[in-house]
């Protein structure tokens, strides 16, 4: 992009880079445990499916501006991008927008982390010990869960997208 200057992660969003590599560790390995005594295959692709999301995320998040600079349609935020690339804002500042933006993605992996391992450890409780989760609950927290942390994201977006837009 256009005078963009790369700018470090603060503490903050270094901290959640960290957080989504140990959701992804705990995912993983969670299931792995009882592995070797209960044999069932459900549960190493249990693990990856759950973990491989947080892996991706703290991967991506931490290359960002080198993949913004490679594969510039790779961002699929095409209103924010194009904004800030039209913002007469110096290059820190448009890289700080940049860090905001994946800010937003790597809390979202750190819900949906713990929305995960949330999930996963109900099912452990099925597969391995035989207690069963109510299915009425279960039906409903895997649908509001995802709508509310979807609905907090793109309003996390807007608030960017205004905040751009009273600068220019």
């Amino acid at each position: 992009m256009k005078g963009l200057e790369r700018v470090e992660f603060n503490t903050f969003y270094r901290g959640l880079v960290y957080l989504n590599l140990i959701f992804g560790l705990i995912l993983l390995v969670y299931p792995m445990i009882y592995y070797p005594s209960i044999g069932d295959i459900t549960l190493p692709i249990l693990a990856i499916a759950f973990s491989i999301a947080n892996f991706l995320i703290a991967v991506i998040s931490a290359y960002r501006f080198a993949l913004i600079e490679k594969y510039p349609y790779f961002i699929n935020l095409p209103a924010l991008t194009i904004v800030l690339y039209e913002a007469d804002l110096a290059p820190i500042e448009k890289g700080s927008y940049i860090n905001r933006m994946f800010g937003v993605i790597l809390k979202l992996g750190v819900l949906m982390g713990a929305f995960s391992l949330s999930l996963e450890y109900m099912a452990m409780q099925e597969i391995v010990f035989g207690i069963s989760v109510n299915p009425s609950f279960l039906i409903a927290y895997s649908i509001i869960i995802p709508i509310a942390i979807i609905m907090w994201v793109l309003i996390e977006y807007a608030r960017i997208y205004k905040d751009i837009k009273l600068r220019m």
